[in-house]
């Protein structure tokens, strides 16, 4: 009785297997895509542990994310190639008619889309920027949060997020500022005539040399770089490590130096000087001249 009911069930099975559901798809077809699908999923993750092993040590962060998802795309592209002829029952080369069509539509109508993503790839491929630096794009400046396969997105240092087409970062002037290992910095003041110029340079130099931070090799530059109307001009030059200024966003070395300098040169007897402006009067007196008539007449 039993083997009857189980021969009566498998011959259901094969019946229902076979069984059309919409024009020449079946139950088995159905499976065998749903099947060639979760497969490549699996073969993606174990790609993408692979090349995260792989690459781990020799890529940055993003670039190594960027190059794992665009190869696991890839291998959802195969396997769709694979099972949809099956699928369908249509022949692999009007499938790949069909996709060479999709590509084009998408392709004229989608041109800023694909822009993007050719960009962001040439971005990784030649690492102009990462996640991390301290960049200036167009009139954006800020730390780079993370470049995705349209946009790069960056956070000011007002702790705005904004998002910059990766078109727009390729084809633009980009300045980063975390590339150099070190990154110099310029202080401007100005003092009195009557000063002496040399000690004020002694007395800063000093100062500088033993700032936090403020790299020996090279040392700190200072000098006087010009004489305008109300002052002479000492400029200091100092050289910090990248990857602590710009961690800081500037804030402390635009706002931190400065009045250490000048409590410096004031602590010594050497002021800033305000601006003023010496006339000078005739020693002749000023006289009037009438026409028609000699001076001193009335």
């Amino acid at each position: 009785m039993i083997p009857e009911a189980l021969n009566i069930t498998f011959n259901q099975i094969l019946e229902l297997r076979e069984q059309h559901i919409l024009g020449n798809i079946t139950y088995t077809r159905i499976a065998f895509f749903i099947i060639s699908l979760v497969v490549a999923f699996f073969v993606a993750k174990i790609v993408g542990l692979y090349l995260r092993k792989k690459f781990g040590h020799r890529m940055k962060k993003d670039q190594l994310k960027f190059f794992i998802r665009v190869v696991q795309v890839v291998i959802f592209i195969i396997a769709i190639g694979i099972a949809v002829p099956s699928f369908l029952d249509v022949s692999f080369t009007l499938v790949l008619i069909a996709l060479a069509g999709v590509l084009i539509v998408v392709a004229f109508s989608s041109q800023k889309v694909i822009s993007n993503f050719v960009s962001g790839a040439a971005l990784h491929q030649e690492r102009v920027i990462s996640a991390g630096d301290f960049v200036e794009i167009g009139g954006v400046s800020g730390t780079v949060e993370g470049i995705k396969l349209f946009s790069t997105l960056v956070r000011t240092t007002a702790g705005v997020f904004v998002r910059v087409p990766n078109d727009q970062v390729y084809g633009t002037q980009v300045s980063n500022y975390y590339a150099n290992a070190a990154r110099r910095y310029e202080y401007t003041l100005g003092i009195r005539y009557q000063d002496d110029e040399d000690k004020a340079i002694g007395l800063l130099t000093a100062y500088l040399e033993k700032f936090p931070f403020a790299l020996k090799n090279p040392p700190p530059d200072v000098f006087v770089s010009d004489i305008d109307s109300n002052s002479v001009v000492i400029k200091a030059r100092i050289w910090f490590p990248s990857e602590w200024a710009n961690t800081r966003d500037d804030i402390s070395l635009r706002t931190g130096i400065l009045p250490g300098m000048k409590k410096t040169l004031e602590e010594s007897g050497i002021e800033l000087p305000y601006t003023q402006q010496v006339i000078h009067f005739a020693q002749k007196p000023f006289s009037l001249q009438v026409e028609g008539k000699k001076e001193g007449e009335r």
